[in-house]
């Protein structure tokens, strides 16, 4: 008869798996977010319907789309600056509001934090599709190997959250300041 892992290691890889892939859906729900309300732009009377629009148009959109979307439209190089949504055509009495933050770095930081959010990726898509491939949940051994990827999986993205969170308050606390100015 084969070895029979320990139950309570199966049961750890399980819980573990779990609070990594919880810990993702954080990092995309707060990243959605950051995306739909860092810039919006139209007449004033259509804001709010065209947030909504933008809200939506995040909502079924991957990881990986989501991580493109943030490098093409929130994080910038230092100095650069990309025009703010597309131009209306509205007339000259119509209340027309813009608003745009971003997130600036030098081109090195950039490209390094470029390349960390591909491997969470990576990572995630690791998780989802491959975790079972890897490992072997039958053993001890493959259990306790799992425990330990899962650990530092978990490591990793919960310092790709806090690094978004703080993202996401410098983003508010600039928002802030733009509606009270």
């Amino acid at each position: 008869m084969a070895d029979q892992p320990q139950p309570e290691l199966q049961r750890d890889v399980q819980r573990l798996l779990g609070r990594c892939l919880l810990r993702l859906q954080q990092y995309e729900k707060l990243l959605k977010t950051l995306l739909a309300h860092h810039e919006i732009a139209g007449p004033a009377h259509e804001l709010q319907s065209r947030l909504a629009a933008r809200i939506e148009d995040f909502q079924t959109d991957t990881l990986g789309t989501l991580v493109k979307s943030l490098f093409e439209s929130y994080i910038e190089v230092e100095g650069t600056e990309r025009a703010i949504l597309d131009d209306d055509k509205t007339s000259a009495q119509t209340v027309v509001i813009r608003f745009r933050s971003s997130l600036q770095m030098s081109e090195d930081r950039r490209e390094e934090t470029k390349s960390a959010l591909k491997e969470l990726v990576v990572l995630r898509n690791d998780l989802v599709h491959h975790l079972i491939d890897r490992f072997d949940f039958w053993s001890d051994a493959g259990c306790s190997a799992a425990i330990d990827h899962l650990n530092a999986s978990y490591a990793r993205i919960d310092g790709h959250l806090v690094e978004l969170q703080q993202w996401a308050r410098s983003m508010g606390e600039a928002s802030a300041l733009s509606a009270a100015f």
